[in-house]
């Protein structure tokens, strides 16, 4: 019997040690802090149209037709030159990207044409028969980053939008963030080449902070990865046919030298929408 007493003060110690150490585990039930295990790259296609020239409608279709193809990978926006539904937007992000000469032009995530042979080598804003090129070129790569949206529309009228970026490794270079708000099925006034009741998809409204965005820090390092929030709150919609509104959020790596701006990754969401990893 004072063997089994003392069997037993020797075991029962070591098994409370055992209990004390061990690690509770915390589920996250947020699935916007959940580090995303495959990132995806999304491409925004920037499209400079107008409703003077027939161009415009060959190259919405061309648009179309690339994202079938390609799916949610692809996130075209449009914007409008030389009719009513243009924006200073259009002047000032076309300057970004080196001048715009003639619509139908667009960018592909912000590269500039290289390694084929072509009068647009070196340039950012291309024809449309260089479009698809440009995507199997820069978009069909596995991204270091990744964005989920999270949006909220108050009864007042006025947006809060959370976007959580998730990064593998630290980003360095002047990094900026901004918020692009399109619209689709808006009414043609005067589409040259157009049948009646044609209508404008991804029509860009507004940009949020500005045409530059706003600058943000991605330094930190995770063997796990890191996700950063950044948060644009009370802003308001103004003249925006909120059911038709989605949200652009464009992640990008800025300089002076549009021939070396890049777009790390893009998300989109519809208005009042939330839009987890992909």
């Amino acid at each position: 019997m004072q063997r089994i007493h003392l069997l037993l003060l020797i075991i029962l110690p070591s098994l409370f040690a055992c209990n004390a150490n061990k690690e509770k585990i915390k589920i996250n039930t947020n699935p916007f802090e959940v580090m995303p295990t495959n990132m995806k790259q999304n491409i925004i296609i920037e499209a400079f149209v107008g409703e003077w020239t027939s161009t415009s409608i060959e190259s919405a279709s061309q648009i179309d037709e690339i994202k079938n193809k390609y799916q949610e990978r692809i996130i075209p926006i449009n914007y409008h030159s030389g009719d009513w539904l243009e924006t200073p937007f259009t002047d000032q992000i076309s300057t970004k990207l080196g001048g715009l000469m003639d619509p139908p032009k667009a960018s592909i995530n912000r590269n500039t044409l290289q390694y084929k042979p072509s009068v647009e080598n070196g340039f950012t804003l291309l024809s449309p028969s260089l479009w698809e090129y440009q995507i199997t070129k820069h978009g069909l790569n596995t991204p270091n980053s990744a964005l989920s949206l999270e949006t909220k529309l108050s009864t007042d009228g006025t947006l809060d939008v959370n976007i959580y970026i998730a990064y593998k490794e630290a980003i360095q270079g002047d990094t900026r963030l901004q918020l692009i708000f399109v619209q689709d099925s808006i009414k043609s006034s005067s589409q040259a080449g157009a049948i009646d009741n044609y209508t404008h998809q991804y029509v860009v409204q507004d940009i949020y902070p500005d045409a530059e965005g706003t600058a943000i820090t991605l330094d930190e390092e995770s063997e796990q990865g890191t996700i950063a929030k950044h948060s644009f709150t009370q802003m308001k919609l103004n003249n925006l046919n909120l059911m038709n509104v989605r949200i652009v959020a464009v992640l990008y790596q800025n300089n002076t030298d549009f021939r070396k701006i890049k777009v790390l990754n893009v998300q989109d969401v519809k208005l009042g929408g939330n839009k987890y990893w992909d």
